[in-house]
């Protein structure tokens, strides 16, 4: 007779409980990674001992110095990141598309992935101005001008009707500067 599931027991694999100097040996390779230009999640679904993406983000919420160290690793790791936009689009690489005709015949054409490679370098820069709008965002400005593309005129018409003897004497000192 096969044994019950304990209902008090998580259903799946146990998960990763690190402590101590092996907690901080683990934090140091994934700041490292993430200075690479490794994603989170990459790095916890490849790297061997690693925990899961989310106990990650458990830890940045909890430890202060780990979310500074986090947030450096970050900063190098979008420059990774750039480097390897540049290293893609100076990089060809050589593909095989393959058609088929309506007779169902075959024919391979070689050449270099430029769609492909301009997807990747695309994605990339796209995400670097997310993450770091100062650095690798567009510059937009915003600029006013006023008509004819010449300075904005301001006009102030002041109505001074309500105003008794002792205020209009108070304005009447005020110096105007003529331009």
């Amino acid at each position: 007779m096969p044994r019950k599931r304990d209902p008090n027991k998580p259903v799946g694999p146990t998960p990763l409980v690190l402590e101590g100097d092996a907690k901080r040996a683990v934090q140091d390779r994934i700041c490292d990674l993430i200075a690479e230009g490794t994603g989170l999640q990459t790095i916890c679904r490849e790297q061997p001992g690693m925990p899961k993406w989310r106990t990650v983000y458990d830890w940045i919420a909890a430890d202060p110095e780990f979310s500074q160290r986090m947030e450096a690793a970050r900063v190098i790791g979008a420059d990774a990141i750039a480097e390897e936009a540049l290293r893609i689009a100076d990089t060809p690489l050589e593909g095989v598309e393959t058609e088929t005709d309506k007779n169902g015949d075959t024919k391979e054409k070689r050449g270099d992935m430029l769609g492909h490679r301009r997807l990747q370098v695309e994605t990339r820069l796209k995400l670097l101005a997310k993450w770091h709008p100062k650095k690798y965002g567009e510059k937009v400005t915003a600029e006013h001008v006023g008509a004819d593309g010449g300075p904005i005129q301001s006009h102030h018409t002041l109505d001074v009707s309500s105003l008794n003897d002792e205020q209009l004497r108070a304005i009447s000192s005020i110096p105007i500067d003529a331009e």
